[in-house]
């Protein structure tokens, strides 16, 4: 009788802990959960203009890269660029239409979201198209070593810097 009631004491502990761990687990992964940003056009009369930078920027909606975009857009309004805010489940596979694609994602797992995996390996070499990672550890543990890409955590506020200022000279660079 004692060692059945030492069974279920034992199987109830550790269901519980199952459980706490479980829930830990999941409140970690919807707490990293990326929204889908709203589709934004900054300067948009220029968007014919054939002597104007055309730009895209695929991202998420989420505090710290929303600040970073807007660092971005203020710096870009009084400028002769345009510029397009996509969300990161638009991207397209066709840069053609762009001078400057970048992706500005996060990491996951270990991995930026799936349609980007392809799109970053068909376009290492493209020298119109950059990557921007955030991620908690402030790197792509899989990163390919033939892709460059710039990766930060985007829990530090000196980071928002880091990512505006790559992101503005990627743009800039002729």
């Amino acid at each position: 009788m004692l060692k059945k009631k030492s069974v279920r004491i034992s199987l109830i502990i550790i269901s519980v802990v199952i459980l706490i761990l479980g829930g830990g687990l999941a409140y970690y992964r919807l707490s990293r959960i990326q929204g889908t940003v709203s589709p934004t056009v900054i300067n948009a009369p220029l968007k014919g203009e054939t002597e104007t930078p055309h730009v895209i920027i695929y991202t998420q909606d989420r505090a710290f890269k929303n600040e970073v975009i807007s660092n971005i857009t203020d710096e870009l309004t009084d400028k002769d660029i345009y510029l397009e805010i996509q969300p990161i489940e638009e991207l397209s596979e066709d840069t053609s239409p762009w001078d400057k694609v970048i992706l500005f994602t996060t990491i996951m797992s270990s991995e930026p979201p799936e349609n980007t995996l392809s799109f970053i390996n068909d376009n290492k070499n493209n020298e119109k198209v950059a990557v921007f990672l955030t991620a908690d550890s402030g790197k792509w543990a899989h990163q390919p070593a033939d892709v460059e890409v710039l990766t930060a955590a985007s829990n530090k506020d000196e980071n928002i810097d880091v990512f505006t200022k790559g992101i503005l000279h990627f743009i800039e660079e002729k």
